[in-house]
């Protein structure tokens, strides 16, 4: 008994330790206050005489925004009564209400505000706090508590991350943290300083998205307001260094999915089934804190002019901005999966699975929520755009086969609650990456809301390049079964009823190519024979809202709810394409006719290259017999998806190479490329760092051109390095956002010196080109 009580005395005395050790400090100083852009409006904002609560969560931060308001030194409203009667007010509301039931408990809108805004009264001026309230106030706190500890055990006691629901539970653990200040319990503070510091930061991802929730990849609309501001401002009352790396590790994300174009536009495809929401979520004022944190310049890009109370406590003046870069394809960390864009036109791509915690985490499964409704997106933007309008015009949201398990009308369009069309547990994917082209495969079994797996498997195989994403999608009844209704869905959306977009026309053409504002879908082939169902709908399931179109493929006897038996085997195909309209179709796109247990499809995209990608959907080796591979380009890559550091290149001398049998493993794919592209024959591909990179260099060589060609800056001439005498055609200079100023012919393959004209200084993007396409590209300083 002795060494129990021993061993708790030891914990307490940490826990009150450590709590000192961070140095609490709810009235941090302002940094460079005759710099400091944020400091002449941060404290406005309070509505002084208002006596309404509407429970929202712009009041939520009002609540801390009249603490500061009323206490901090810096501001013009300190001590001013009409402030703290705004702040008394709402929370009576918030702590009556926790007390008396009549405000939920273990919910996340107001627990950090509140209790931080309580705890600074307690602190600074406890005379203010009503005497007939405290007592009630303080009991509804200590409620509230007990039950978000109570509610979580997963993540409080056993540290599990796939438990966490990150934006909700960040404001919670803020909520036990402060308030188990406010009570001296050190056990509570101790219990959420361990999750905040040690356990939430476990959901970063590779590229700095986190988990939105358990294994699941991030959403846009929660990353900044709802998830990184409450980090925010716990690094600011306690600089922690913990959470001060965790949130400058999250750095990547928000440069990775908006899209300056407008106002800026968010990709939504690889988002959580449920969250599509195509909002106008900015995440400037989130991304400006991660600059003063950091110093990234790309978020300084986006942020910069925001104004909020927290950026005046993280405000730094040495931070420089960079333009967001165009024309790429990465490899996405986050998503797993390719990202691209260009200009106006985006595609994205995802492997990430919901139902396992790799690749990042090792712990046991720990299945929370759905699975994916999609593994591809696209989406075309209006380039006019202004800078505060939505730019959006039409997205390919996402396509899968569906079986119906209930009769009725369809009302969840992104789970389901009559048809089943998400991923389920235990999904077999893989993956082929190269600079411009990247291969997907999947075989998973179809599955309702929460991973229950249904009787159907199927298949899916993409190819994504800068122009288009191509796929072919299967599903098969893996035993004798019945439903009431077989089909294949496609999701486009231009937006959403007040709240952004404008409502696009489909227009059908013989129910195999579709226009939906600028974006183009064609379906090459399928097999489903029934109707083509085509309506307008919500992508966020607003019965009012006709923003969205879903486009339905049916089996022959499926769309009339009547209950029909499929035959184990049983097995149906569709074949699509999603570009935009100012890109053609891809040509020659055929399904192959291949051995029993693979499948595969090919295409010519003309002047660029030709693809064939080839499939093991079993769970045994299969041979891919020999190939004949036709094409007039001249040379053929394979890319193993087992293996894609091998190297194999075929030189195509008379417009055909044969390509040996390939024993291809279990749910693996092959992706073959002809292209006279220099890119295309890379062993090699781009990631974030290759493509946002804030970083000056005089001198860069492109991999594969190794020791071949360099530039050598010296104030404003420009030695060409060309020993080898690659047929370079022109030298251009950029300005960083695009805009061509001046074209150098280059007469000849040798080294080149050019003198750049004294009009031009600073630093620009500047392009070394053959005559069909830009084959170096650096950023300069020219003095």
């Amino acid at each position: 008994m002795k060494s129990i009580k021993y061993s708790i005395l030891i914990i307490s005395l940490y826990c009150i330790s450590n709590i000192k050790a961070q140095q609490l400090n709810l009235l941090p100083e302002i940094p460079e206050p005759e710099l400091n852009a944020h400091i002449a409006t941060a404290f406005d904002g309070v509505k002084v005489g208002n006596f309404t609560f509407n429970k929202s969560f712009a009041e939520a931060e009002e609540i801390l925004l009249a603490a500061m308001a009323y206490f901090h030194p810096n501001s013009p409203y300190k001590g001013q009564q009409g402030v703290l009667n705004r702040l008394l007010f709402m929370l009576d509301i918030i702590f009556s209400g926790w007390d008396d039931g009549s405000m939920p408990l273990n919910d996340m809108q107001f627990c950090f505000q509140a209790n931080v805004s309580y705890l600074m009264l307690k602190r600074y001026q406890p005379s203010v706090i009503p005497e007939v309230s405290r007592e009630k106030w303080e009991s509804g706190i200590r409620k509230n508590i007990s039950a978000i500890l109570s509610a979580k055990p997963d993540m409080y006691d056993r540290h599990i991350v796939g438990s966490i629901w990150l934006n909700g539970d960040i404001r919670l653990a803020l909520g036990v943290y402060f308030g188990g200040i406010i009570f001296n319990d050190t056990q509570a503070t101790e219990k959420a300083r361990v999750v905040i510091e040690e356990v939430m930061p476990r959901t970063l991802l590779g590229d700095g998205a986190t988990h939105y929730v358990g294994y699941s990849n991030e959403s846009p609309s929660y990353h900044g307001e709802a998830t990184i501001r409450p980090f925010l401002w716990y690094y600011i009352f306690t600089r922690s260094q913990a959470v001060k790396n965790f949130i400058s590790a999250t750095d990547k994300y928000i440069p990775l999915v908006n899209i300056p174009v407008g106002e800026g536009y968010k990709e939504w495809s690889t988002s959580p089934a449920w969250k599509p929401y195509y909002n106008r979520v900015s995440l400037k004022p989130e991304a400006l804190a991660k600059a003063y944190l950091s110093g990234n310049a790309y978020n300084f890009e986006i942020g910069k002019g925001s104004q909020m109370l927290f950026l005046a406590f993280l405000y730094r003046s040495n931070v420089t901005p960079m333009p967001l870069p165009d024309n790429y394809m990465l490899y996405d960390k986050n998503s797993l999966g390719p990202r691209g864009r260009y200009g106006n036109w985006g595609v994205v791509a995802t492997l990430r699975d919901p139902s396992i915690p790799g690749p990042e985490l090792s712990e046991e499964r720990y299945l929370n929520m759905d699975g994916n409704n999609t593994f591809v997106g696209s989406f075309t933007l209006n380039a006019s755009a202004g800078a505060t309008t939505y730019p959006l015009n039409a997205a390919f949201q996402g396509t899968a086969p569906q079986i119906k398990y209930a009769t009725g009308e369809e009302t969840d369009f992104s789970r389901g609650n009559k048809w089943a069309f998400l991923t389920g547990k235990d999904r077999n994917d893989a993956i082929t990456k190269s600079k411009l082209v990247y291969g997907l495969s999947s075989t998973y079994l179809i599955s309702k809301k929460r991973f229950v797996d249904q009787k159907w498997k199927a298949n899916q195989l993409w190819v994504v390049t800068p122009d288009r994403i191509i796929g072919l999608c299967e599903a098969e009844a893996l035993e004798t079964n019945s439903v009431y209704g077989f089909a294949h869905r496609v999701q486009l959306v231009s937006g959403r009823r007040n709240a952004s977009g404008t409502r696009k026309t489909l227009i059908t053409n013989n129910f195999q190519t579709f226009d939906y504002g600028d974006l183009r879908l064609k379906i090459h082939d399928k097999d489903y024979t029934g109707k083509v169902d085509t309506f307008y709908h919500g992508v966020m399931n607003d019965p009012l809202d006709k923003s969205s179109v879903m486009i339905e493929l049916h089996d022959s006897q499926s769309g009339n709810d009547q209950l029909v038996t499929y035959n184990a085997g049983t097995k149906r195909f569709v074949l699509l394409e999603s570009t935009n309209n100012a890109r053609s179709y891809a040509q020659n796109v055929t399904k192959l006719n291949l051995l029993n247990g693979l499948s595969g499809f090919e295409f010519l995209e003309p002047s660029k290259r030709k693809i064939r990608i080839i499939y093991n959907y079993t769970g045994q080796s299969l041979f891919v017999p020999v190939q004949s591979f036709g094409s007039t380009f001249n040379r053929v890559r394979l890319i193993q998806s087992f293996n894609n550091s091998e190297e194999i290149i075929y030189a195509n001398d008379n417009n055909s190479v044969t390509i040996p049998s390939i024993l291809l493993p279990p749910f693996q794919h092959l992706l073959i490329i002809s292209s006279n592209n220099e890119f295309d024959m890379q062993n090699s591909l781009d990631k974030y760092e290759d493509v946002f990179s804030s970083q000056i260099s005089t001198v860069k060589t492109k991999p594969f051109f190794k020791n071949d060609i360099s530039l050598a800056v010296n104030g404003r001439n420009i030695l060409i390095k060309n020993d080898n005498q690659i047929p370079l055609s022109a030298f251009s200079i950029y300005t960083l956002d695009g805009k061509i100023l001046q074209k150098f012919e280059l007469n000849n393959f040798n080294s080149s010196y050019i003198q750049i004209p004294e009009k031009y200084s600073g630093t620009f993007l500047c392009t070394l080109s053959s005559d069909i396409e830009i084959l170096y590209s650096e950023i300069i300083k020219i003095q």
